[in-house]
């Protein structure tokens, strides 16, 4: 089970990201931003990885649902910084008000004149010297941040 605590982070990443979340918290009252993985085995990323993949008779995974991909590091041979000890990543969920988990952009229904949640977390995180993979060109990790 990966871990969840900023203990386990690098001291420079889990500094600057309680600075991102203390922002956050002030500027979306009621909303939460827990943490759901800072270090994570390699087998860990392994499963994560096969999502939306299949091994193929060659041995090698192949994208067979590009929606379910969740990470293009296999932890093994492409490791993410979640992986290193201390984790050099942190990732997140955001809960609305009413306690939903917004996984994406998408998920989060917003009052009126208020900017989406995970469009804030991403163009805020470099304030605090942090990059949020929802700013990646592929594959959007909207819940991770890391050091830019």
């Amino acid at each position: 089970m990966p871990s969840t605590f900023l203990t386990d982070c690098d001291s420079e990443v889990a500094q600057r990201f309680r600075g991102l979340h203390d922002a956050f918290v002030s500027a979306y009252p009621g909303w939460t931003m827990p943490v759901v993985c800072t270090y994570r085995s390699p087998d860990e990323q392994f499963a994560l990885y096969q999502h939306g993949r299949m091994q193929g008779a060659d041995e090698k995974w192949f994208v067979t649902d590009s929606a379910q991909v969740l990470t293009d590091l296999d932890g093994i041979h492409l490791r993410s910084f979640h992986n290193d000890k201390p984790a050099r990543a942190v990732d997140v969920e955001i809960h609305s008000p009413d306690g939903r988990k917004c996984w994406n952009y998408e998920d989060a229904v917003l009052a009126d004149g208020m900017a989406n949640p995970w469009f804030w977390y991403r163009d805020n995180a470099p304030r605090f010297g942090i990059l949020c993979g929802g700013s990646w060109k592929t594959l959007h990790d909207w819940p991770h941040v890391q050091l830019a």
